[in-house]
């Protein structure tokens, strides 16, 4: 076992103690977004590919993030995406941490 000193104990446990960079899921279609988000862990990315969708039903967000390490839904670019057609984010009870940035709402 290597001693390390309070200088390199402190260093090792500042780099072990850093939260790994998000994990980003890229979709392109409304059943890609459901199905992702279906599955997204606290601190994950799902980013949306610019463009305009058309819902027929709602985009269910029932999971949970955590504290520090929110599911984040974005679009590509802020205003790139346009959610059309009769239905949006429908953001349920067991929802928590979720943050939804960078849409345009235009649905019914």
């Amino acid at each position: 076992m290597r001693a390390y000193g309070p200088v390199g104990l402190a260093i090792c446990v500042l780099l072990g103690g850093r939260p790994a960079a998000a994990e980003v899921h890229r979709v392109d279609s409304l059943a890609a977004l459901q199905s992702r988000i279906d599955a997204a862990a606290p601190g994950e990315v799902i980013e949306v590919r610019d463009g305009v969708y058309t819902t027929s039903s709602p985009v269910a967000v029932r999971r949970a993030g955590a504290p520090g390490r929110p599911i984040r839904i974005a679009a590509q670019h802020v205003g790139g995406v346009t959610i059309g057609g009769s239905d949006g984010f429908d953001v349920v009870a067991t929802a928590a941490y979720v943050e939804i940035d960078g849409f345009v709402f235009t649905h019914a």
